[in-house]
């Protein structure tokens, strides 16, 4: 495999590998090629993330892509920045790099704060990410604490209509009215949808429509409650109220007032992580960790087996819908 061109049939694109390499703890021997089952590195891939395919570029094997690596949502975020302003494109780098290799990190910037915030799946995994950027990659840098992932949704269907007016120059007015609906979708963690009803387009134009429900969509990434994402919630504008000064601006400040009022009058409620978890302990343990989980984590209990191969193996199983507060 070293030095000739393989296809990543994940991304479509063609690699140059470098270098093969089989790895025992700090230990780098190179090799010529693998066997099925084999564990080693690939040097020089510049397309390929954790759970791609790559394969030959001819025979039957061409382009077979095999199931890659379920990622589960990253729940936990911290806000970081350098600690020197003059590692900050260095920071940028390392964080790209770290991405690309663990495909449950993830980074994005802050439209209000312009802050980096880096999300992962755990407070101990921010804390090894951060200290895989000291040390791996010599940039330091100051954290904020640790946010949760909740989510905002709503209990039932609400409608709302309203009017929004300001006058904010002497003799100018900004005026828009709106009447909107919400209901609640199936499953409380997809998505916010967003549609605007066919009498309502009549009183927009093809640029307008298309602005403001890009304004509903982004309105459903803060909440009413504490700011957090809505998700479960599809939106349809049903009507639309206009003056000749109506602007573009004053129908988006319009959208966004209206639907979280609008998500308040159908019930929002704070909906936070959840966790499956099942936990394997000796028995002498098993009451201080069922009491640990209980008490402390405000776990769910659903089975507890105490099976007689358990008891002689000096082991026993619980299994728990654990509800973390994150």
């Amino acid at each position: 495999i070293s030095r000739k061109t393989v296809l990543n049939s994940s991304s479509q694109k063609v690699e140059r590998p470098l270098q093969l390499m089989q790895v025992h703890a700090d230990d780098y021997k190179t090799v010529d090629s693998i066997g099925p089952g084999q564990v080693a590195v690939v040097v020089g891939l510049k397309s390929t993330s954790t759970g791609d395919t790559i394969t030959s570029r001819e025979g039957p094997l061409k382009g077979i892509k095999l199931t890659g690596v379920n990622v589960p949502e990253s729940v936990f975020s911290v806000a970081i920045e350098a600690e020197r302003s003059d590692k900050q494109e260095a920071l940028d780098s390392a964080l790209k790099i770290i991405c690309r290799e663990d495909p449950s990190v993830s980074v994005e910037t802050d439209q209000d704060t312009g802050q980096t915030i880096l999300k992962g799946i755990g407070e101990l995994h921010l804390e090894v990410v951060r200290d895989r950027l000291k040390r791996e990659f010599e940039v330091a840098v100051h954290s904020s604490q640790v946010f949760i992932a909740y989510h905002e949704s709503i209990a039932q269907e609400a409608f709302l209509s309203d009017d929004y007016e300001r006058e904010f120059i002497p003799g100018r007015r900004m005026y828009a009215g709106m009447d909107i609906k919400v209901l609640p979708l199936e499953n409380p963690s997809w998505p916010c949808e967003a549609e605007i009803d066919e009498s309502a387009e009549e009183m927009l134009s093809a640029k307008e429509s298309d602005d403001l429900l890009n304004c509903l969509l982004d309105a459903c990434k803060r909440g009413p409650i504490g700011g957090y994402p809505m998700t479960g919630i599809k939106v349809i504008l049903l009507a639309v109220r206009r003056d000749r000064d109506t602007s573009t601006g004053a129908l988006c400040y319009a959208a966004n007032s209206i639907l979280h009022q609008c998500v308040k009058d159908a019930g929002a409620m704070l909906y936070e992580p959840m966790m499956a978890l099942e936990v394997a302990v000796m028995p002498s343990y098993l009451g201080n960790v069922l009491g640990d989980l209980t008490s402390h984590r405000r776990a769910t209990i659903r089975e507890v087996d105490t099976s007689s191969e358990a008891e002689n193996s000096k082991h026993a199983t619980s299994r728990a819908m654990d509800r973390f507060v994150l």
